[in-house]
């Protein structure tokens, strides 16, 4: 099972493959729905990644705050305290994940010595 559970829309697939390669390059494994196998119920095949991944990355943007599966995603990481809110581009949280400290990486290219991708590192290594 992977350390960390990668929640994003599809339209934000690119910015959601940046992230994967700079978890792995940080010695992370890392789900996303995609890796779901062929033939898999991917509703049970999502859960047991969620329940199994040490923590839950959500990348919020305009596109992923309207999704349903991306609230219902983060939703189960926030009741088994896994959640890191990452907003990847200015938008307005959806309710029930406001009042979570949600880290800014709108500016964030991929440097893995930026200081705000540091200090998602730091928090997921001080969780997991």
């Amino acid at each position: 099972m992977a350390d960390i559970f990668l929640a994003y829309s599809r339209a934000n697939s690119q910015k959601a493959d940046q992230f994967r390669a700079a978890f792995k390059k940080e010695g992370y494994s890392v789900f996303v729905d995609v890796n779901t196998p062929t033939g898999a119920r991917w509703r049970e095949h999502i859960e047991t990644q969620l329940n199994a991944c040490d923590v839950l990355v959500v990348l919020w943007s305009k596109t992923s705050v309207k999704s349903d599966y991306v609230k219902e995603e983060a939703d189960v990481a926030k009741d088994s305290k896994k959640l890191f809110p990452v907003m990847i581009t200015k938008c307005d949280l959806p309710y029930g994940f406001r009042s979570y400290q949600t880290l800014d990486l709108t500016s964030w290219r991929g440097d893995l010595n930026a200081p705000q991708w540091r200090r998602l590192i730091e928090d997921i290594r001080s969780r997991s």
